[in-house]
């Protein structure tokens, strides 16, 4: 069951942060003041990484319960996930 759920719920919930931030950037652009976009990037940036971080927890806990091969691959993932939404200048600038 858990091979199941925890591939769905870790899907879900990276394709739900990239939404929800996509949504947050299109209000940021609306706004005049620097320090404002820069606070609402920073708030919305912490909610994405966030809805990263849950399935990875649940992930750990089905890894800690199972020591199964599968959940290291996901985790595996997740890392990589992680990785490739580092912030970075041209990313802020764009």
């Amino acid at each position: 069951m858990l091979l199941i759920v925890v591939p769905i719920f870790t899907l879900f919930g990276i394709f739900t942060s990239s939404f929800i931030f996509k949504k947050k950037l299109e209000e940021i652009r609306k706004e005049l003041n620097l320090k404002d976009k820069m606070e609402a990037y920073r708030s919305a940036l912490i909610i994405k990484l966030a809805l990263i971080e849950v399935p990875s927890f649940f992930n750990s806990y089905c890894l800690s319960i199972n020591r199964h091969h599968y959940f290291h691959s996901i985790d595996s993932f997740i890392d990589y996930c992680f990785f490739y939404l580092q912030t970075d200048k041209s990313k802020i600038h764009n």
